[in-house]
C-alpha cells in the first residue's frame, strides 16, 4: 500500500479522501492481523480484487450513516497502465445506536468485468454484531 489520506472535518461529520494504492474496501478479512478473523482471506484474494490505485472518499454523515465512493484503474492496475479500466465503487454503512450492530453493503469493482485475470464486478454485504456489553462479537459476510 502506498497512499496519502486527506481529512476534511467539516464535510459531513468528517471525510477522509485516500489517494494512491490501497486494499480494496470490502471484506471482513484483511492483510492486517487485527482485522483478520480467519486465514481464508488467502483463498478469496486469489480471484477477488486485492488492491486498487485511485481515489476513494469515506464520509461519516452522522452517528449512523457512512458512505464511500471512489474511482480507480481497476483491480491490480494503475490508472496509467495499458490494462487499466475505469472502475467505480460505492458503499453504504449503517451503525445502530451504541455500536451493537453494523450493516455494510458495498459494490466494488464496478465495470463490465471483462479485463485482467481477477477482475470481477463484486457485491458484498457484511453484518457485524456485538453481544450485549461483552467483548464477544461476530462478523458475517456474503459475496456475489
Amino acid at each position: 500500500m502506498a497512499y496519502i489520506d486527506l481529512y476534511f472535518p467539516k464535510l459531513g461529520q468528517g471525510t477522509d479522501v485516500r489517494i494512491g494504492r490501497y486494499i480494496s474496501l470490502p471484506d471482513i478479512e484483511a492483510q492486517l492481523a487485527p482485522n483478520n478473523y480467519t486465514y481464508t482471506h488467502s483463498l478469496t484474494y486469489t480471484y477477488d480484487c486485492y488492491t486498487q490505485t485511485g481515489v476513494n472518499m469515506t464520509t461519516k454523515w452522522g452517528n449512523h450513516w457512512t458512505t464511500q465512493a471512489g474511482l480507480s484503474g481497476g483491480c491490480e492496475a494503475a490508472p496509467w497502465a495499458p490494462n487499466a479500466k475505469l472502475t467505480a465503487n460505492a458503499c453504504l454503512g449503517y451503525t445502530r445506536s451504541e455500536g451493537g450492530d453494523n450493516i455494510y453493503v458495498c459494490a466494488n469493482s464496478l465495470n463490465d468485468g471483462k479485463y485482467g485475470y481477477n477482475n470481477l464486478s463484486a457485491y458484498y454485504a457484511t453484518w457485524y454484531h456485538k453481544f450485549g456489553n461483552s467483548t464477544v462479537h461476530m462478523a458475517w459476510e456474503t459475496w456475489y
